[in-house]
């Protein structure tokens, strides 16, 4: 999880002064805190369904998090946490930017909402060919039968000063069971 760009991670790798929070101020802003810690995501967590699961392993590094509520949600429970923690890490990154945060009561719904129409588009367009169903590249390692992997990735544009980061949730089967779609970023970044 050191290669989501938190304010801390960024800091690890010399490229900020000082990892302090930009919603709450508060301590480093480590990955596991802006999805759960952060008073901002806490109250976002408050307006979900998720919150009493989340209470005990908010502090817990993202991975142990989600293992944990792997471990007694359904699948698409799973999703939904997924999608409000992308909706959470993607209004942080609007404020990051200099931009005005979405009001926090609608940061869970608006995240529910594209999970729904995601959902719903799969729906409409039918499964895909067989021959597009769980294919499993050659350096994807599953993991094991029961448990979930996420699997992330980054593109950088130079140019536009910009990066995209994808994130998925696979089955050991290397079903997609959560895609959140592009998150993208702007800044300066480094890969050093």
């Amino acid at each position: 999880m050191n290669a989501i760009p938190s304010l801390e991670n960024l800091w690890k790798r010399k490229i900020l002064v000082y990892p302090r929070c930009i919603s709450c101020g508060k301590g480093p802003e480590s990955t596991s805190h802006s999805l759960f810690g952060c008073r901002t995501a806490k109250k976002v967590w408050s307006e979900s369904f998720f919150s009493s699961s989340l209470a005990k392993v908010s502090l817990f590094p993202v991975l142990d998090v989600l293992t944990s509520l792997a471990g007694h949600l359904f699948l698409d429970d799973l999703g939904e946490v997924c999608m409000i923690a992308w909706a959470i890490w993607e209004n942080r990154n609007v404020l990051l930017n200099g931009g005005k945060m979405r009001a926090l009561e609608s940061v869970a719904t608006r995240a529910l909402d594209f999970l729904s129409e995601f959902r719903l588009s799969k729906i409409a367009c039918g499964s895909p060919p067989s021959s597009m169903a769980a294919r499993t590249p050659s350096d994807w390692i599953a993991p094991p039968l029961g448990a979930l992997q996420l699997n992330t990735d980054f593109v950088t544009h130079k140019p536009s000063r910009s990066i995209g980061i994808g994130l998925a949730i696979r089955d050991n089967r290397g079903k997609v069971l959560a895609c959140p779609g592009q998150l993208p970023a702007w800044g300066l970044f480094s890969g050093d």
